[in-house]
């Protein structure tokens, strides 16, 4: 309180008494370390309401902080923010779509009215005799509710704040090893042609698209992207975009992580993928304005019925084709709102909600693939994950530590997998040239991380290199990191997962992979040497010293890790423990059959002049 007091504005504190102020602030404080500020739907006392006329009241006697002047809140808000003002900005802005969209949908109650209409749907089922529909509309109220708190971003009701800021403040710093996370989302190439195959677009067409977008040709791309309206959410979003993200952290530690999380380059590699995701299908549907809806694709007109676009509709959306500064000709959402009355005639009566409408559908259908192709979770895969706790309850907690960065595994099974076995019946195909193609780029993944290591890259083409065993585990390791098998193949192979976690921190979580790295180098494994009589310093410091280079924030980075590894870290662990980079390098042929570029054990020294 002492740190924003003097910064704020005296009308903040209008009609309240003296003896009322350390009270207000001390809530403020609540809400915005719990997270509950970031909902699109302020706090709990407004899903609690009834009516509109109360509702109105409420909204127009909430308290809010005002700041002295513009500097007194950058000041604020880089002592105790994330320190964006464009994140912050952009996060208002999406908080307040959200909640707009909602009140079109549902009127100025959006939760208190869907509360209502599920109540009125029960009733119904039991005045009509439909006893068991009744009973299930029932017994999913509370999820139904839920998977509406997801998809508005609204906070958990919480039961202990101290609790829930430390596990959010902990898994938080689990992001911390995620240094590689870029290289290993190097399979979102054959994730994103998955996706494009549904959509009438062949998978070097759609390899095209993505890489090139990685270094845009000039000028004409990004304009064409500001047609779009796209490219703009990688200045708000980093690690959130793939991993979840945490409500209640700390500003230092928020603002650490989002600079790490830059670092990463994963919000490069993830936002420019979904640009080029999304003028892939503008561009499609542009290509294909000629044709009649029934002469589509047969993947593409099952695509669009999805978003309730038939002949009708898709008469309407490829009228608006154009030319744009890149040379090439798409279908933008924004122009279906100036299409002619008579353009929409047969839509609707209404001309303006016609307009509209389709422009909605043809947007939810270009946003919806963008995010199936990079796998990216949806409400009801949060829901799944996260459980029906409240922030600051143990088991909830427990649960959501447990869950942490298995958003990539359950969206990709979810979205990818299930669209090729159930969307369009069992696709055979479909599902043999995903697994193939995320194996492939797996394989890319895992020989760029190897090399990064100093490792020799698996040669899939020398068998006779390899015994059975270290070949087939090779494939494995390849189906892994490209999602084939998901978090499923880091129990098979008791190694890492594709963010770089073993198999205990894939299981169990990143925190409960710390805390089980630290109980082993600090009690478990100095009680057994002690036990056997080898107690010795030196082990203890070594020891300790894995551990914590497995958990030390920064010092991941795939594009600084090697020169860490050779310039220091191998040193500091040989003076620890000698003879460790010998049996390091000899585990690694044993397990894998790889031999080392450069030689941890005999070149590193050299390599850096020691």
């Amino acid at each position: 309180m002492a740190g924003i007091r003097p910064k704020l504005a005296a009308r903040t504190f209008d009609d309240m008494l003296p003896d009322e102020i350390d009270g207000f602030l001390r809530q403020t404080y609540r809400n915005l370390a719990t997270g509950i500020h970031t909902g699109s739907e302020q706090g709990d006392w407004i899903a609690g309401f009834k009516g509109p006329a109360n509702l109105a009241k409420r909204l127009s006697a909430e308290r809010k902080l005002f700041f002295e002047s513009p500097d007194a809140w950058m000041d604020y808000n880089r002592e105790f923010g994330n320190g964006s003002l464009n994140g912050t900005v952009l996060s208002t802005l999406e908080r307040g779509a959200r909640a707009v969209e909602a009140m079109q949908l549902l009127g100025t109650n959006p939760r208190a009215m869907l509360n209502g209409w599920l109540d009125d749907l029960a009733v119904k089922a039991r005045d009509e005799g439909r006893t068991a529909d009744a009973t299930l509309l029932s017994q999913q109220k509370e999820r139904m509710l839920r998977l509406y708190d997801h998809a508005m971003r609204n906070p958990r009701p919480i039961e202990n704040e101290k609790t829930a800021a430390f596990f959010a403040s902990l898994r938080s710093f689990q992001r911390f090893k995620l240094g590689g996370a870029a290289i290993s989302s190097i399979p979102d190439l054959s994730s994103t042609a998955a996706m494009a195959r549904h959509n009438g677009i062949g998978a070097l067409e759609s390899l095209s698209w993505h890489l090139g977008q990685l270094f845009p040709d000039g000028a004409g791309r990004k304009a064409a992207m500001r047609e779009a309206n796209i490219g703009w959410d990688y200045m708000a979003q980093s690690l959130q975009t793939r991993f979840g993200a945490e409500d209640g952290v700390p500003g230092a530690l928020a603002k650490t992580v989002d600079t790490f999380s830059r670092l990463t380059a994963l919000p490069w590699w993830t936002q420019n993928l979904k640009d080029a995701s999304t003028l892939m299908l503008l561009h499609n549907t542009a290509e294909k304005a000629g044709l009649e809806h029934a002469a589509l694709p047969r993947r593409m007109q099952t695509t669009l019925r999805r978003f309730g676009i038939e002949q009708p509709e898709w008469d309407a959306i490829r009228q608006v084709v154009q030319k744009a500064p890149d040379g090439n000709r798409y279908i933008f959402a924004g122009d279906i709102a100036d299409l002619p009355d008579s353009a929409v005639a047969h839509l609707g009566p209404n001309p303006d909600k016609a307009r509209a409408d389709l422009q909605k559908k043809y947007s939810t259908y270009i946003f919806d693939n963008v995010q199936e192709g990079m796998s990216e979770e949806t409400a009801s895969i949060r829901d799944l994950l996260a459980g029906e706790g409240k922030a600051g309850e143990w088991g909830s907690e427990a649960r959501r530590s447990i869950m942490q960065f298995k958003q990539f595994p359950a969206s990709f099974m979810a979205r990818s997998v299930m669209r090729e076995w159930s969307r369009d019946g069992v696709d055979v195909s479909g599902m043999a040239k995903l697994i193939a193609g995320t194996t492939l780029f797996g394989y890319l993944s895992m020989s760029a991380k190897d090399m990064l290591r100093g490792k020799e890259p698996f040669n899939p083409a020398n068998p006779e290199g390899y015994d059975a065993g270290q070949y087939s585990k090779n494939v494995m390791r390849a189906l892994v990191q490209g999602g084939g098998l998901g978090i499923y193949g880091d129990f098979l192979l008791g190694e890492v997962s594709r963010t770089g976690l073993g198999a205990l921190g894939s299981m169990l979580g990143p925190s409960f992979g710390m805390a089980n790295d630290l109980t082993n180098a600090l009690i478990v494994k100095p009680r057994e040497a002690a036990l056997a009589g080898k107690l010795s310093a030196g082990r203890f410091a070594a020891d300790a010293f894995q551990a914590a280079k497995s958990n030390a924030p920064f010092i991941n980075l795939f594009w600084t890790r090697t020169a860490l590894d050779y310039g220091v870290l191998y040193s500091l662990q040989e003076t620890l423990n000698p003879g460790y980079l010998a049996r390091y390098e000899q585990n690694t042929q044993k397990s894998t059959g790889q031999q080392f570029l450069l030689s941890p054990s005999r070149d590193h020294l050299q390599t850096f002049g020691r």
